[in-house]
């Protein structure tokens, strides 16, 4: 009974949240931030809704918009010049832990929050 105890608990504690990864905004499926099928990880072998471990890239081209469902997370934000991000009614929380840059245009509406927390680089225009 002990045996089967211990393995049930080193079971519970060894499956834990997903690996971290950088994940790239397709629009595969639509623009909405919260929709798995719209975000690929760089080896194209996972589609997940960014968390607050993830590394989220948002190419040239691409428009996501965080509007519908829970607020949105990632560990850094690499918004490339070409590209847009557009928060309305919801927060964005990006935890610093790597340096975000914000290349492309950010739209706040609804009184949409972006919290950045950390190093993060603006182009000129916005600072």
């Amino acid at each position: 009974m002990l045996t089967l105890l211990l393995t049930a608990v080193a079971f519970t504690l060894s499956s834990g949240p997903a690996l971290a990864a950088t994940l790239s905004f397709t629009g595969g499926f639509s623009a909405d931030w919260n929709r798995a099928g719209n975000w690929t990880s760089s080896d194209g072998a996972r589609h997940a809704v960014p968390t607050a471990v993830d590394d989220v890239r948002i190419p040239f081209g691409a428009n996501p918009v965080l509007s519908a469902g829970v607020d949105g997370a990632a560990r850094s934000v690499v918004l490339e010049p070409g590209a847009s991000l557009s928060v309305s009614g919801r927060t964005l929380a990006v935890t610093g832990v790597v340096p975000s840059t914000f290349g492309g245009a950010v739209t706040l509406a609804a009184g949409a929050v972006l919290a950045v927390s950390g190093t993060h680089a603006l182009p000129p225009a916005h600072r």
